[in-house]
């Protein structure tokens, strides 16, 4: 009975250690530095290749899209733009 225990507890450990090595690797895999989440920015947007940026002293260009908001006709203009991140592309929602 005793050695049955201690054979289940080994199972136990080893399950939960590979169980632990598999969820942290993935968190890795999953998200390697995206970006997330809503955002208030300041800079110029700009057109390059059919795609939208915004140029911001502060950092590198931020590429723009947008489902309710035509953005060509800010093309050239400094703005301030709110939105969410969904990996490198900031999805606008407002801008003034």
């Amino acid at each position: 009975m005793q050695r049955l225990l201690a054979i289940l507890v080994v199972i136990a450990m080893l399950a939960g250690g590979v169980f632990y090595f598999y969820y942290t690797a993935q968190q890795k895999v999953m998200a390697p530095g995206l970006k997330t989440g809503e955002a208030s920015l300041r800079g110029s947007i700009y057109e390059a290749n059919g795609k939208f940026y915004l140029n911001s002293a502060r950092q590198s260009p931020v590429e723009l899209d947008s489902y309710s908001l035509d953005l060509s006709q800010y093309a050239g203009q400094e703005v301030n733009l709110t939105g969410q991140y969904s990996g490198d592309t900031l999805f606008v929602n407002g801008i003034d």
